[in-house]
């Protein structure tokens, strides 16, 4: 019994070994040293990466980019997808297609997907700037504006996101209990008063789950940002995978790139931490 235990889990273990242990390993590895395939050095420097990324204009940006880009995207997408879910638990006539067109997007590919809503925010011939324009609103080249540009493209993101947030919230409301549900409704409350003195209190465990995963996502979500701005203009939207990439594959800086990346693990691993403990998971 032992053996066939054994036999099972082996395959997974080595996957996770070569495929998640060994780069995590070998990035913190990195992180300790100047380690350049371009100008050919691979030296011991300990700290010294930490404390010379952390000192750039370039880190810096992307530090406050993450912490509006993690909640923005996890805090509104599960939201949105909440709230498509609560619909569609009411089984009303027509629900079926609502979910279908709502989990539509979950089919495409980022890539795709950034291209798509890069090409409805350009300027001046984008679809956004053209219902603007038809509206007699004022157009804006959206993606060329600093200030606007990371939540440009945490729409997208969202977008992208909200159908599989839907599809677990879904499967979540349909394993409720019945009973409380039909106790409220012999009591005659009203549906919003179900909703929030029932199904969320019950749903709330499945919920902040949902919202742990959504976020630690979003502080490694690279492709879409990449994809419609490559982090721009200029490191506007940069958040710190944005960053560690700039650092290891445009300017060869290995160990830099690492000590990013390090951080940004030990980022999301201290808030995996804090808000398990604070929801008492």
């Amino acid at each position: 019994m032992k053996s066939d235990y054994v036999k099972l889990v082996l395959p997974v273990v080595i996957f996770m070994s070569i495929f998640f242990v060994y780069p995590l390993f070998n990035t913190f590895l990195w992180s300790f040293y100047d380690f350049s395939p371009f100008r050919r050095v691979y030296n011991f420097v300990g700290l010294q990466n930490y404390f010379k990324v952390t000192s750039t204009d370039l880190f810096r940006t992307g530090v406050i980019n993450t912490v509006v880009w993690v909640p923005l995207v996890a805090g509104l997408g599960t939201f949105i997808a909440l709230a498509g879910a609560l619909v569609t638990y009411t089984k009303f006539k027509g629900s079926k297609i609502f979910r279908a067109l709502f989990t539509m997007p979950i089919v495409l590919i980022p890539s795709g997907v950034g291209i798509m809503w890069a090409l409805m925010f350009s300027d001046p011939f984008g679809l956004v700037n053209h219902i603007l324009a038809s509206l007699r609103v004022e157009t804006r080249p959206w993606l060329a504006i600093p200030s606007f540009t990371i939540y440009v493209v945490a729409i997208a993101e969202i977008w992208f996101d909200v159908p599989m947030l839907y599809l677990m919230l879904t499967a979540g409301l349909e394993s409720l209990p019945s009973a409380p549900l039909e106790a409220a409704e012999i009591d005659g409350a009203s549906n919003i008063k179900k909703t929030w003195h029932v199904i969320l209190p019950l749903l709330r465990p499945i919920l902040s789950i949902v919202f742990l995963l959504t976020s630690i996502d979003a502080f490694r979500r690279f492709a879409m940002i990449w994809i419609m701005t490559q982090g721009g203009p200029g490191i506007a939207s940069a958040t710190l995978s944005v960053v560690a990439y700039k650092e290891m594959f445009q300017l060869w800086e290995y160990g830099m790139g690492s000590a990013i990346s390090a951080i940004l693990v030990l980022i999301a691993l201290a808030f995996s931490i804090v808000y398990m403990r604070r929801i008492k998971i």
